[in-house]
C-alpha cells in the first residue's frame, strides 16, 4: 500500500531527525 509506504518513510525520517538533533 502506498499509505504504508509513505507512513514508513516518515517514520524513518523522524527517527533520523530525531538522532541529529539529539
Amino acid at each position: 500500500m502506498v499509505v504504508r509506504a509513505a507512513i514508513a518513510l516518515l517514520h524513518q525520517k523522524g527517527i533520523q531527525v530525531f538522532n541529529l538533533s539529539r
